[in-house]
């Protein structure tokens, strides 16, 4: 009895000290400016991808040591307004070629858990949405399980950053 008591208290001690490391570790490594190379959405019940901000898009993700993030994405072959002030119909389309998020963060485990402050999409301001980013060297790969915001159907969206700093 007490050599089993002492393996659960020795391997709960373990898991302890194992994902309070990994919690560490990704703390560390995922501070700074990254900026986006890919955007794939796959739709959960089809399978089927698109890159609904082109081949191209730019972007960045900010974490900061203080525990807040700020990501912006901008799709490729945007086009100007004809002139100073857009119509509504260039403002839409504008719209739907940007997102952009701001807030505070904290790691869970492998996971990052945003705490949004404000959105492009405001049923996500005031929210919390968890992402499981992988990084490699100067490579972070973010998966995420989101609602396309057109269909409303559920996606998965898979954004690939460089380090830059």
């Amino acid at each position: 009895m007490k050599q089993t008591l002492m393996a659960a208290l020795f391997s709960t001690c373990l898991l302890v000290l194992v994902t309070t490391a990994m919690a560490q570790e990704l703390a560390a490594q995922i501070i700074g400016v990254w900026k986006l190379v890919d955007l794939t959405r796959q739709e959960v019940v089809t399978g089927k991808t698109d890159k609904p901000y082109g081949e191209k898009p730019t972007g960045y993700y900010i974490y900061t040591r203080g525990g807040h993030f700020l990501w912006t994405i901008v799709a490729e072959n945007r086009h100007a307004p004809a002139g100073a002030a857009p119509t509504d119909a260039e403002r839409n389309d504008l719209f739907k070629t940007i997102s952009f998020g701001t807030g505070t963060y904290k790691i869970e485990g492998d996971k990052v858990v945003l705490r949004y402050d404000s959105s492009w999409i405001q049923s996500w301001t005031g929210s919390e949405r968890a992402a499981e980013p992988v990084i490699s060297g100067t490579k972070m790969t973010v998966k995420s399980a989101s609602k396309n915001p057109i269909t409303g159907m559920d996606v998965f969206v898979v954004r690939t950053y460089e380090k830059l700093e």
